[in-house]
């Protein structure tokens, strides 16, 4: 499943809205938004889903992250900026009120996902200790990690089957020693001797 949270703000407050629903964001604050439906693009959702919160077109969305959740879930943040008169006039068109915050007072029933996002665009904190990875990152390590397993296991089907598995550098090494001895032995005595 797809959603898309869209933040409002003039670059001072943000529009937040205090939710009824789903029953585990009740009572919470979050931005406007919702699931993405099959055949749209979360740009549209949002736009969408603006125009049904709020009763305003508003097309200057900037994509600011997208995660995926442990649950598979995948979130896109979006965010606009309008004028002060603009975000003042704001009125919530749904049964959830919708409230203007300072970004630097943020209510303390706020998604923290969603804090973190307007902190990391607004305020830019140097404190945060909870570093989140960005979608690309996320899949290049994923990649990377599935590839290095392969080539090990690769690697250790490979000394197992020349029997050297655990000894292999050490157990080799004698072995070919051993094998030059003899070899230099034979052809010494096969010289010496006819």
């Amino acid at each position: 499943m797809r959603v898309v949270v869209g933040l409002i703000s003039d670059g001072k407050k943000i529009l937040l809205m205090k939710k009824n629903s789903p029953d585990w964001q009740k009572g919470l604050y979050n931005g406007i938004g919702g699931k993405v439906e099959l055949n749209a693009t979360p740009l549209e959702t949002i736009i969408k889903n603006c125009e049904k919160e709020l009763g305003v077109t508003i097309s200057n969305w900037r994509e600011l992250d997208s995660e995926i959740l442990p649950n598979r879930v995948e979130i896109f943040y979006f965010l606009t900026i309008l004028a002060e008169n603009e975000i003042n006039s704001l009125e919530s068109q749904t049964n959830e009120r919708g409230e203007l915050f300072f970004i630097d007072n943020l209510p303390k029933n706020i998604l923290q996902d969603l804090k973190f996002q307007i902190e990391r665009e607004f305020l830019n904190t140097e404190k945060r200790v909870n570093i989140r990875i960005n979608k690309r990152t996320k899949i290049l390590i994923y990649i990377f990690t599935f590839i290095s397993i392969i080539l090990i296991s690769l690697m250790l089907v490979g000394k197992a089957q020349t029997g050297d598995f655990l000894y292999y550098l050490t157990n080799k090494k004698e072995k070919e020693e051993k094998d030059k001895k003899i070899e230099f032995i034979k052809s010494f005595n096969t010289k010496l001797f006819g």
